[in-house]
């Protein structure tokens, strides 16, 4: 049984998935009857129960310390669903905003989620810019009337707009740490800079 532990939080869809990999770690880390009763001593079956305990604990410890990282939101974009009300608040902020369109069953949109919205550089690029995710999983009629008002066909759909209200570009598809940092300058910069 491999454990990898990793810098990066832990996705709010890996939870479930954590906490039974605990749960099979905690009754693998158990000894059997079979085992402790082979250990000759009282002292050495005590030894191992404690020992097999602890590393059932710090496992827990572990996972546990990811989903409040999770929980707390550290590393990653700070996204807000999208109601008609965060629209509103983003686009008189005065600030960039990003809206962007994905869906449970997209594999391109869980890479991102993955690897380009906890990038550190693409957390420290977003400073100031406002996130609102529309999710296109279920059939929600909601979500499916601000997809056709913004013209998106598919997920993983990104609609970049800068500081004046107007949309700066739009992407399809997987897009890259490097890449997204760039687009989050860009919607910075003066219209007619991007233009």
């Amino acid at each position: 049984m491999k454990i990898r532990l990793l810098d990066r939080r832990v996705p709010d869809s890996q939870i479930p998935e954590c906490s039974a990999t605990v749960c099979r770690f905690v009754a693998y880390c158990q000894p059997t009857p079979s085992v402790v009763s082979r250990l000759r001593t009282r002292r050495s079956r005590l030894a191992a129960k404690c020992v097999a305990r602890a590393i059932a604990l710090a496992a827990v410890c572990v996972l546990a310390g990811g989903a409040s990282a999770m929980a707390a939101g550290g590393g990653a974009l700070p996204w807000v669903p999208f109601t008609s009300e965060a629209y509103t608040k983003a686009e008189h902020s005065g600030q960039p905003f990003v809206v962007t369109f994905g869906a449970e069953w997209c594999a391109p949109c869980k890479e991102m989620e993955q690897r380009t919205y906890t990038d550190p550089a693409v957390v420290e690029a977003a400073k100031g810019i406002h996130f609102l995710q529309v999710d296109m999983t279920g059939n929600d009629s909601y979500a499916e009337v601000v997809r056709k008002s913004f013209k998106v066909f598919g997920a993983p759909t990104t609609v970049f707009f800068g500081p004046d209200r107007k949309e700066r570009t739009r992407r399809i598809g997987f897009i890259g740490p490097e890449d997204y940092v760039k687009l989050l300058r860009e919607t910075r910069a003066p219209a007619s800079a991007s233009n």
